[in-house]
């Protein structure tokens, strides 16, 4: 009921403690969204709801909206994989919005661990793009079967003002590839709480 939110996305941890109320808004000048954000605030405190500034998000609708979600998601700009002896080393290249960043992981080569040196080379380069106060984790990654298809299935926790909230992303193995593969899924995990987290 708030003027200008079209809906409203409540995150809760496994206790049911807040973890953030995201907001799909109308467009907005600065000094309405900042109107937005205080009627939110003051919402939470007439339920007893404690809600920070930093756990409110704000995602546009319509093609505006999409452009700029466009811009905020993080796409892959290269994976630089070096094996010697047992050891693999992936460097992961992402681009945001015309801003490049690189994360780095080395570990043993051989699967499924090479999988998880993929994903945590993503994440290491998505740490930077996040607000400091986000912290990632790879909780699990592996490969599925789905009719006759290999994909990989990545379980991402964001540790956001000191609560948990978990993602999902899969990524089809097309070309045998598991390490391009678990980097595409850790992506499609966190590229939607990466778009609502910079807006």
């Amino acid at each position: 009921q708030l003027p200008g939110v079209v809906n409203t996305e409540l995150a809760r941890d496994t206790q049911g403690e807040l973890l953030f109320v995201h907001l799909l808004i109308h467009q907005l000048d600065e000094r309405q969204k900042q109107q937005l954000l205080e009627r939110v605030i003051a919402c939470g405190r007439k339920r007893r709801i404690d809600i920070g500034e930093g756990q409110v998000t704000l995602a546009l609708r319509g093609t505006q909206a999409v452009g700029q979600n466009d811009e905020a998601r993080a796409v892959i700009d290269g994976v630089l994989v070096r094996s010697e002896k047992d050891v693999v080393a992936v460097e992961v290249r992402l681009d945001q919005h015309g801003r490049k960043y690189s994360g780095k992981q080395s570990g043993l080569d051989r699967s499924p661990l090479r999988m998880r040196v993929g994903g945590e080379a993503t994440l290491a380069a998505l740490q930077q793009i996040l607000p400091p106060e986000c912290n990632l984790l790879l909780l699990g990654i592996r490969k599925v079967i789905i009719e006759e298809y290999e994909a990989v299935v990545a379980l991402v926790g964001v540790l956001y003002f000191g609560r948990e909230v978990r993602f999902t992303g899969a990524a089809l193995n097309e070309h045998g590839d598991e390490i391009q593969a678990a980097v595409k899924a850790v992506l499609a995990a966190l590229n939607r709480f990466l778009t609502s987290s910079l807006i």
